[in-house]
């Protein structure tokens, strides 16, 4: 069942479309493990943040928020990894 949008919500929303018009990007968000205490990022997340990563589809540049306290720091390389397959501007770090 989908859950209704609150006013926060759709102020969220608001600010973060006026924030991609002033960075010309597409901005995704991703909050690590919502339902699991600590919410650290872990190796499930890869699977999660895609969903987010096709929601956005391919862009020429892509920002992304993660709300996490922290977690395993080769998962968020693959997060980074995956977040430049779908960017048609490829960013010039290896």
């Amino acid at each position: 069942m989908a859950r209704l949008m609150t006013g926060s919500d759709k102020r969220r929303q608001e600010l973060l479309k006026e924030i991609e018009k002033i960075t010309q990007t597409r901005i995704g968000v991703y909050i690590a493990n919502p339902n699991v205490t600590p919410n650290f990022i872990d190796h499930n997340d890869p699977t999660f943040f895609n969903d987010v990563l096709e929601s956005v589809g391919e862009v020429e540049k892509l920002d992304i928020i993660i709300d996490s306290p922290g977690g395993d720091a080769n998962v968020v390389e693959t997060l980074a990894l995956m977040c430049r397959e779908y960017c048609k501007e490829k960013s010039d770090y290896n």
